[in-house]
């Protein structure tokens, strides 16, 4: 008997924390029904987006080479721009927006010198490799090494802004 009464109670107890639980649930779903669908749908087609956008610089990175490691970069870097240059995306004040906007451009000119890795092209090297070669090569060498100093520097100077 005393089985019972306490089988009862706890099936009784039980029926009353899972209503309790289902009526918590049921005011929330009915109070943010539409914002939390709208939101869902939104942030799933913003995400499928993505996918695309990313799947053919992903689908072309290899582990092998750095050169890879910057196109990622200089991807990111773009659509950021994309987003900053867009007045109606951006909730930031007018004049933060321009700065950003310039700052992704300094860092991305400064990547892009990196990765198209033409600094043979220069005139400074002809004229040097026609002296010394090992001039030549230095002043490539240094020319690197700046355009890399400035990539590092703007990201660890700007990139903290950058965020809406």
């Amino acid at each position: 008997m005393i089985k019972e009464i306490v089988i009862f109670t706890l099936i009784n107890f039980l029926m009353f924390i899972f209503f309790l639980y289902i009526e918590k649930i049921l005011k929330f779903i009915i109070k943010n029904t539409y914002r939390t669908i709208h939101n869902n749908i939104d942030v799933f087609l913003t995400s499928v987006n993505n996918l695309k956008n990313w799947f053919k610089i992903i689908w072309k990175d290899r582990e092998w080479d750095h050169g890879y490691f910057y196109e990622i970069i200089y991807f990111k870097l773009e659509r950021m721009l994309k987003f900053y240059e867009n007045k109606s995306l951006v909730t930031v004040c007018e004049e933060r927006r321009l700065r950003t906007v310039k700052q992704l451009k300094l860092t991305m000119f400064v990547l892009k010198r990196i990765i198209d890795d033409d600094y043979y092209l220069f005139e400074e090297y002809d004229r040097l490799s026609k002296i010394n070669q090992k001039w030549a090569l230095k002043y490539i060498k240094e020319m690197q090494e700046q355009d890399m100093d400035m990539f590092n520097k703007c990201i660890k100077k700007y990139s903290p802004c950058w965020w809406d």
